[in-house]
């Protein structure tokens, strides 16, 4: 399922609002994280949308975490996951309205 163009903008607009910054990609992860109640049990073979956002704003954390600690390492292994993640955002912020707008109000403060 295609995302509408708006969603890739709203990632767009995430990704350069928190930048190459640790701490913002944290504060993001926060926010998903804080209202997000995982089924049970959790499978990472069916992500729901909430999940993946979940994932790539804690994964695009670690990548930053990583840059800022000069981890090659984790450097290598965190881009090969956000990039693998990163096609699957726009569709789930176009079904989670929700956290699309959550998100949205988080980066125009």
């Amino acid at each position: 399922m295609e995302a509408p163009t708006e969603y890739h903008s709203l990632m767009s607009e995430v990704i350069d609002w928190a930048g190459d910054s640790s701490d913002r990609w944290s504060a993001l992860s926060e926010t998903v994280r804080s209202r997000y109640a995982p089924p049970l049990p959790f499978s990472l073979d069916n992500l729901t949308p909430r999940e993946v956002l979940l994932n790539w704003t804690y994964n695009r954390h670690c990548y930053h975490r990583g840059v800022k600690d000069n981890s090659r390492a984790d450097i290598s292994f965190y881009k090969r996951v956000v990039a693998g993640l990163e096609e699957f955002v726009p569709s789930a912020l176009s079904i989670d309205h929700g956290m699309a707008k959550t998100l949205a109000l988080k980066i125009k403060k």
